[in-house]
């Protein structure tokens, strides 16, 4: 008697929507705000309701052991345990970042297998582990830890990076560590609930007025241009608290902006970020410039700095207008 074929049309169509549910599984989590325990409840008594009735159906059953239901019931009340942590942390931070957390469970558990078991994991396993984890800055973050590892030593790291592209050495090494410290200023929290950012902000606010705002945060921002590098790219990580700074002091936040864009180049003179590619290109070293450009900062800083105090005296403050709906 011929076999029935079965199409996999179907088990394609059904992966494909389980992907889909499990993808926007933490953003309704997220957009309901029920605690997580709770959640992961529903989530473990709506499939058993679906499936119960599945085990009434008439048709021969391979009888289990009380060992097997017992495998069976610690299983379902670890995973049950997984699904509350894993509904409270999306509560806790954002559903990317608790998504991605989760996406490497399989990374743990197929380690821990190879390690414990001696069972290699066959290639498909890593295949579907890559596209779990895969996005732009999960790459960039693996290939610059791998980097780190296998140089060793981070001045091995620095040399075989400025080898191999001389001209975007610092860009490629700096801006993944901004966007870094970025997060943690803006995400990372106090025992009081205050962020960095928030907390650099009020340092600003009570030392500096409004008409006092643009020197001190113009020499600021050339201070840490000097020791932090980034043809502006480090305004990633400024933004937050000298915009709150600006408002706080109703200083004009157009200003507030201009007044970075000024003085972070200041430093530049001394350390020509904004010239790298030029530098590896002609094969020139800073200290080949250093000499006419210092004499350019030295002219410039008290220069800029009145200018920033003197034009911000005209300009009035104006609250920030959100859009409809916030």
């Amino acid at each position: 008697m011929p076999q029935p074929v079965h199409s996999k049309a179907w088990s394609y169509a059904a992966l494909l929507m389980a992907i889909l549910c499990i993808s926007w599984s933490a953003i309704f989590v997220r957009w309901t705000s029920v605690p997580g325990p709770a959640s992961a409840f529903y989530r473990c008594l709506i499939p058993a309701i679906v499936l119960l009735p599945t085990w009434l159906l008439p048709g021969r059953r391979k009888k289990l052991s009380v060992r097997t239901y017992a495998i069976i019931a610690i299983g379902g009340f670890f995973f049950a345990l997984d699904l509350a942590f894993y509904n409270t942390s999306i509560l806790q931070t954002s559903a990317t970042n608790a998504t991605l957390l989760g996406n490497n469970t399989p990374l743990v558990v197929g380690i821990l297998t190879w390690l414990i078991f001696r069972r290699r994991p066959h290639s498909g396993f890593w295949i579907g582990l890559a596209l779990a984890i895969s996005g732009l800055n999960t790459y960039n973050f693996l290939f610059l830890m791998l980097g780190l590892l296998l140089n060793w030593r981070p001045r091995r790291f620095l040399d075989a990076v400025a080898r191999a592209v001389p001209s975007a050495t610092g860009v490629l090494i700096q801006f993944p560590l901004y966007g870094g410290i970025a997060s943690i200023l803006t995400a990372a929290r106090g025992a009081d609930g205050q962020s960095l950012a928030q907390q650099l902000a009020a340092f600003f606010t009570h030392i500096a007025t409004p008409s006092s705002f643009p020197v001190v945060m113009g020499a600021y921002s050339a201070v840490l241009g000097f020791f932090v590098p980034s043809g502006g790219g480090k305004w990633l990580i400024e933004a937050p608290y000298v915009m709150q700074s600006a408002n706080d002091l109703h200083a004009h936040l157009g200003w507030a902006v201009q007044v970075y864009n000024a003085a972070e180049a200041l430093p530049n003179l001394i350390n020509p970020f904004w010239m790298l590619p030029l530098l590896g290109i002609l094969g020139l070293k800073a200290r080949d410039l250093i000499g006419f450009s210092f004499l350019q900062f030295v002219v410039h800083l008290p220069l800029v700095l009145f200018l920033l105090w003197l034009l911000g005296l005209t300009l009035d403050y104006h609250p920030p207008v959100l859009p409809a709906g916030h």
